[in-house]
Order: structure tokens, then C-alpha cells, then sequence
């Protein structure tokens, strides 16, 4: 237990705790729903509960239901209206109606993506769905269906140097959207979106807003030519969102031209040089600066003048107040900070980003505009730099050692459990704030041969999924046609020849994949690891293959791609050709979404695992652990949201809980693996932020009663009642802490106290559900 954590309990503190006065409940808005007059139905207890792919009923408009940012609105205040204490009624619906809008969004940003992309080497004419003309170059095409936009995450241009880091640019864009979404001010409203993966391309899908470029009032649409930051409401907004990120607030530059000579060339775009590119229009372009557009020959600008203005966000970050009159943001890409400068990669700063949860936990605000054109001339140009160099090596000098201790710690009780092979290092590394890029100098720093293997699984795993990706570009680019037994074919040409047991197989690890690796994660081999009498494709002592870590790798690529293999395909790796096209039934699909939809997603199957763990406890556990493959997808891209980290613990707890016959008064025992996972989940819960809150502490302080640790339950009864003393249930279950360690008098008080806050409360709260 972290030493902050541990305190003396005594009956004076007792007292002091339980006296203090706060307000149990904030004011709730008691304004009607968006669509509660608009045919929107969703869930309650008088109507029948019919399922037909959506919350919608089938007799509602077709405009009701492809307004996905109406839906997104009202489905998003009730989830997040609801209080630790709400009844399992209210957390089912809207859980339920967030599930089923995801649900409808991913459904139609996959059916009408593959199309998209299986199509996108063919002429405009020939195409099922056209692309539109929104303005800008660097989004490429752009196609718009029932109300979602499709841009292509594609290198048009060469700004990036490959189409891999465009892909990495719009990873950025959701992981931007994700840190303002998951500041929770309800003033600010940000677009559903999702990634789609699909024959080695990417698709950014996003839902539609009511905006233009009469609506910007916030940032820049014109890479920088033009900056507004107009009303002083939403700059209030900014400020507080930008402290909860830990952003810096800068300077920002603008060159504003006098003149502009414009090509006559109908398909030309609109440059002013130094910087660039104009919207023509609201095209939600990834966003790109000044410096950037040098690199694309521009008509002259006769004149031009500079001033600043001072945001705090990114440049291209777009704020608009909508024709609704809402608060919307857009353009997502540059929010989090560069690293420093790679000079190996082109504009680096524009796909080589830090993760969210070290700038969140940085000791200083770091600059998201530095190392960009935005900044240049500005007086504190200089300091931004230098405060992300700072911070890159702070990462690889002390973040990066630590975590190796502790992922050590974390893979050797993985290894107890036999699941080391299915250990998360993705997860791992997330939650400490590591890019995956930095896994060479990960592995550096662990010093177990077996642990450096898995984090070596998971680099030549990227490697295979990239350089699969390639090609499969490639042979869309070949064949302009959405056929599908070329691409099976392809697929399995290549596993064989990676997994396969020849000559080729061994050359193309040993010498393209060993170079691979090399150049894109740092200091992954060391020096005899390096030399040519080192085979990257491990065999065993005997000289065979050694199958469970080229088992390993295999599974993590059939993962990255989203890839379905049969069944019974021929598991044993010594053969030439391991894999024919029978054994590829799918090559894959992969959406990236915002992980809320995950962990609704993990809600549901949650509530169906209580709803038959009377009745079929069998299925309830199957239930449990598709709950918890969700949360864990949610927690790929969010490894630090405390509420995810709680409904795993909570779901752990339940798979404790099934085949104990008396389940209210089961006690846990520390030897039992699941009862550690519930206990990792809890503390890491109760860690994910600075200030401790009420309902974690309170549901960890249960979890300790019930494994017998009575004293560390206690200081985590008070931890819960300090933040908040009208917690009824922590009032309640320390009372019964007190009186079952004789303080029957002191329990006598916390009862009354817990009653007095049920009082007025429709319900007693659902702590166990």
C-alpha cells in the first residue's frame, strides 16, 4: 500500500471526521433533454424494452436518427449525471443508450468506410460513394454519409514522410479529443469519432456539426493565417480545460497578408507564403503550420504583417459557437505536446506527440504549439523548446527506469498466474505515461531475459502489423478493385513467410525485421544482440522454433489487425508453410473509438452477468469476462480513467463472488489471483487522481473488510468519509466496521448519521451493483 495512504486511526479523528459538513448532492440542471419531444424514446419503465439496433424507435425520422451529434448530446448529460449513489434502473438506461448510439455509429462508419476504402484508387465516377469538395489539400478526399464525415489519415503531400505517421497524426486526433472529453465540462462539445483500420488504411470518421467558418470564434482555420479568441466565455472555458490537461497557455503568431496573387488554375488552393493553406470552407483538416507549408510551392504575397494572440491550446484547435448557439470544438490533432524533435523523422513534432497521462501528471504546463511555426518569433519560442527537451529526457532518464522495476513486478505475477504470454504491455506502459515507441528503451531497462522477451514480442509484433499494412496498400493500389481473394491470398503469403520454418523466413527476420527495430525503437538490442550470430527469430535449445513466443506474436498481430484466423488451422511453427488461404477467414477490421463507448459497452455485459448469476452462474462469469475484455480496451487508450479502473474491480469482484455459496458474507482470500487483480484495479482506481475521492476509497475500504485486513479497511473508511461525510453508505458499512471490533457506541453514531443522508433519497443505494 503507497505509504500516503497509511494512516493512524483514533477515536478523536473519528469524531472530527464524521462532523464535518458538506453538501452531498451539486445542483442538477433540471432542464428537458434534447430530444425528449423529438421522437427520441430510449429506455424507461413504461414503455416496452425492444432492442431493433438502436435506442430509437423503428417509427422515428430517418434525420432523428443520423443526428448523431443531438443523440451524442443527451445520451452523454444523463451518463454523466449520474452520482456514485444512482440506482442500477438509471445507470442501465443510460449506460444502455450510450451503448446502442456507439453502437449505430460504428455500424455505419464501418460499413460505409470499407466501401470508401476499397474504392479509393478508383476514378471519381466509378465510385458507390463520391467525395466532396470541402476546401484544403492536406485531408485529401473527403466524403460525407449521413451526417459523418470520412477524411483519409494518407501522406498526400510528403509533409509526414510516409503514410504510417499521417496513420500515427490521426491516433493523435482521437487521443486530442479524448483529453478534453474526458475533462467533463459540459459547456464543451466534441464530435463522436472513431478510427477505422482497414486493408493497411486508415479512416478518421467523425459526426457533423452545425458550424462553418462564420461560427470560429476560438483558434485557427487557416493554418494560422488568421486567430480569433473572441469571447470571453469560451476563453474562460479554455483556460480552466487547459489546466486540467496541463497545457501551456502561449503566444500565438499571425501574419495577416495585404495582398495575395491567386493561380487561375480552378483545382489550385489558396497560398500566402510564408505559411499557407486557407480553408475554403469548414473542412475539419488535421491541422498543419505555417512553417510546414514552406515545404509547398506557393504564390507570392506582396505584403503581410504579424501580430500574436494568446491561446491556451493549440493554434489549429477550432472552437466555434454553432448556429445552435453551443460550444464546439474541432481538430484534435496538435493538442497534446510534442516530443523533442527526432530529426530522423520528418516534422516529428506533428506525429511523435507525449501521451496524455505524463502531460497530465507533469510538474510543469508544456507548450502544444512548440517546435511549430505558431510560436516562431515569439518571445518565449526559446522556453517551449527547452521545457519539451526537458521533458523527453525526463522520460527516458527517470520515468522509463522506474516503470521497468515495476513492469518487472507486474509480468513476475503474471508469470505466477500463467498468463505472462497475455500480459498487457500496452496497458503498462500507458498508465506510466511510456509511448510504445519507447519500448526499446524499456526493455533495455529490464533485466530478466524471459521479461525482455515479452516486451520484444510486442515490438516485432508492430513491425509485422506496419509492414503488413504496407502492403496491403500496396495491392489496393495494384488492383483498384474491392475484390477479396487477392487480399487473403497476400495475407497468407506473408505469415507464411514470417512464421514460416526457411531460409526466407529466417533472412527476412534477421535482416529486415532486426533493421526495423533498430530504427524505430531505440536501444532495443543491445550490443550481442546486434551481431549477425543473433537469430531474432527464437528457436529453443534444441534448435527448433520456439512456438509459444512465435505463438505470442501472432496472436498480438491477429489483435493489431483485427484479423480472424480458423480454428483449426495448424498450430506448429517447424513447418515451411504453416498457413494456407483457408485459414484466413477474415483479414480484419479494426475501430479505434473513444473509450466511453468501451466501457458502456463493458457496463452491459456487467449488468447481464447480474442478471443471471442466480440462475446460471455459468454464464454470468462469461458475462463478467466479456465485461472485463471491454474494460480493458478502454483502458488501451485511457490506462488511468478511475472510473474504468473501478467497474474492473467491481467486475472482478463479482467473478470472486460466483461459486461461493453465501456471496454477502464471502470472505477473499490475498492467495487468490482474482482477489489481487481486484485489489490492482482498486488501488490504481483510487491513484488515477490527486484527490482521492469518496466512492473509490469507500469500495476498496469493503474490499480490505472482506479479505479480513480490518485496520487498512479503516484508514480507507475515514479516506472515503473525509472527502465526502455524507456518504451514506461508507457511514453505514464503517459503523459496522466499529461495532465489529466492540466500538458499539461510536457505531451508534455513524448509523444515525447514515440514516440522517438517506433521508429524501428514493432509494437505498445500489453499492453492490
Amino acid at each position: 500500500m503507497p505509504t500516503f495512504l497509511n494512516r493512524e486511526t483514533t477515536k478523536d479523528v473519528r469524531k472530527y471526521y464524521y462532523k464535518r459538513n458538506f453538501d452531498l448532492y451539486l445542483n442538477q440542471d433540471t432542464k428537458d433533454d434534447d430530444l425528449s419531444h423529438s421522437g427520441y424514446s430510449g429506455y424507461s419503465s413504461h414503455q416496452p424494452k425492444i432492442y431493433v439496433g438502436s435506442n430509437v424507435g423503428i417509427d422515428n425520422p430517418h434525420h432523428i436518427l443520423s443526428d448523431w451529434n443531438r443523440r451524442f448530446r443527451t445520451c452523454l448529460r444523463r451518463y454523466r449525471r449520474l452520482l456514485p449513489t444512482a440506482n442500477l434502473k438509471d445507470r442501465i438506461e443510460a449506460n444502455l443508450n450510450l451503448m446502442h448510439l456507439s453502437q449505430d455509429f460504428i455500424h455505419a462508419a464501418t460499413t460505409y468506410g470499407k466501401i470508401i476504402i476499397s474504392e479509393v484508387h478508383l476514378p471519381n465516377k466509378e465510385k458507390n460513394i463520391k467525395p466532396v469538395s470541402l476546401g484544403g489539400i492536406i485531408g485529401g478526399q473527403k466524403y460525407i454519409v449521413h451526417n459523418i464525415l470520412f477524411k483519409f489519415a494518407m501522406d498526400y503531400h510528403g509533409l509526414f514522410g510516409n503514410d504510417y505517421a499521417a496513420a500515427k497524426v490521426a491516433g493523435n486526433e482521437l487521443r486530442g479529443l479524448m483529453s478534453y472529453f474526458n475533462c467533463g465540462v459540459e459547456e464543451l462539445n466534441v464530435p463522436l469519432m472513431c478510427l477505422v483500420d482497414y486493408r493497411g488504411f486508415r479512416l478518421i470518421a467523425m459526426s457533423l456539426f452545425p458550424v462553418d467558418d462564420s461560427t470560429l470564434i476560438y483558434g485557427s482555420c487557416d493554418a494560422g493565417r488568421s486567430m480569433v479568441s473572441k469571447v470571453s466565455e469560451f476563453n474562460d472555458i479554455m483556460q480552466k480545460v487547459a489546466e486540467r490537461i496541463n497545457l501551456k497557455s502561449h503566444d500565438c503568431r499571425v501574419t495577416k497578408p495585404k495582398k495575395i496573387m491567386v493561380p487561375n488554375d480552378e483545382n489550385s488552393i489558396l497560398f500566402t507564403k510564408p505559411f499557407g493553406l486557407t480553408s475554403n470552407g469548414s473542412s475539419n483538416d488535421m491541422a498543419y503550420d505555417h512553417s510546414i507549408y514552406d515545404q509547398v510551392i506557393a504564390p507570392d504575397v506582396t505584403e503581410y504583417f504579424e501580430e500574436t494572440e494568446f491561446l491556451h491550446s493549440p493554434a489549429d484547435l477550432e472552437g466555434h459557437q454553432g448556429k445552435d448557439g453551443r460550444f464546439y470544438l474541432l481538430d484534435f490533432s496538435r493538442v497534446l505536446p510534442p516530443e523533442k524533435m527526432d530529426p530522423r523523422f520528418k516534422n516529428s513534432h506533428l506525429s511523435r506527440v507525449l501521451r496524455p497521462e505524463f502531460v497530465r501528471n507533469h510538474y510543469k504546463p508544456l507548450c502544444p504549439d512548440a517546435f511549430s511555426g505558431f510560436v516562431k518569433n515569439t518571445p518565449h519560442e526559446e522556453e517551449h523548446k527547452q521545457e519539451i527537451e526537458e521533458a523527453t529526457l525526463y522520460i527516458k532518464e527517470v520515468i522509463i527506469p522506474e516503470a521497468a522495476k515495476e513492469l518487472t513486478k507486474l509480468m513476475q505475477d503474471a508469470k505466477v498466474l500463467g498468463d505472462l504470454y497475455r500480459f498487457r504491455i500496452t496497458e503498462a506502459v500507458h498508465s506510466y505515461g511510456i509511448n510504445c515507441r519507447h519500448l526499446g528503451f524499456v526493455r533495455k531497462h529490464v533485466t530478466n531475459w524471459e521479461f525482455k522477451k515479452i516486451v520484444l514480442i510486442e515490438i516485432i509484433a508492430r513491425a509485422i502489423k506496419n509492414n503488413l499494412r504496407f502492403r496491403l496498400r500496396e495491392k489496393v493500389k495494384q488492383l483498384k478493385l474491392p475484390l477479396e481473394e487477392p487480399y487473403i491470398r497476400l495475407v497468407a503469403d506473408y505469415l507464411n513467410m514470417v512464421f514460416g520454418n526457411t531460409k526466407q523466413s529466417d533472412d527476412y527476420w534477421d535482416i529486415h525485421l532486426k533493421q526495423d527495430i533498430m530504427f524505430n525503437w531505440e536501444d532495443v538490442l543491445n550490443e550481442e544482440e546486434q551481431q549477425e550470430t543473433f537469430h531474432l527469430k527464437l528457436r529453443n535449445e534444441d534448435g527448433e522454433l520456439d512456438n509459444g513466443f512465435l505463438e505470442a506474436v501472432l496472436e498480438r498481430v491477429r489483435r493489431m489487425m483485427g484479423m480472424t484466423l480458423s480454428t483449426l488451422r495448424n498450430t506448429d511453427f517447424n513447418l515451411d508453410t504453416p498457413f494456407d488461404d483457408t485459414d484466413i477467414e477474415n483479414i480484419g477490421l479494426r475501430v479505434k473509438h473513444m473509450n466511453i463507448i468501451s466501457h458502456a459497452q463493458g457496463y452491459f455485459y456487467h449488468v447481464k452477468g447480474l442478471a443471471n448469476r442466480v440462475e446460471n452462474p455459468e454464464a454470468a462469469t462469461q458475462f463478467y469476462q466479456a465485461a472485463i475484455e471491454k474494460y480493458q480496451e478502454a483502458l488501451d487508450s485511457d490506462p488511468n480513467n478511475k472510473e474504468i479502473l473501478l467497474s474492473m474491480a467491481l467486475t472482478w469482484i463479482l467473478i470472486i463472488e460466483e461459486g461461493q455459496q453465501q456471496v454477502e458474507n464471502a470472505q477473499f482470500s490475498r492467495d487468490d489471483p482474482k482477489v489481487q487483480k481486484a485489489e490492482e484495479y482498486s488501488l490504481r482506481a483510487i491513484q488515477a487522481e490527486p484527490q482521492y475521492d469518496s466512492f473509490s476509497a469507500f469500495r476498496y475500504a469493503q474490499f480490505l473488510e472482506r479479505c479480513g485486513r480490518l485496520d487498512c479497511a479503516e484508514d480507507f473508511y475515514l479516506m472515503a468519509l473525509e472527502a465526502d461525510p455524507h456518504n451514506a453508505g461508507c457511514l453505514y458499512g464503517y459503523g459496522m466496521l466499529l461495532s465489529s471490533k466492540g466500538f458499539h457506541d461510536e457505531a451508534e453514531q455513524f448509523f444515525l448519521q447514515a440514516s440522517k443522508n438517506t433521508v429524501g433519497l428514493s432509494h437505498w443505494p445500489d453499492y453492490y451493483h
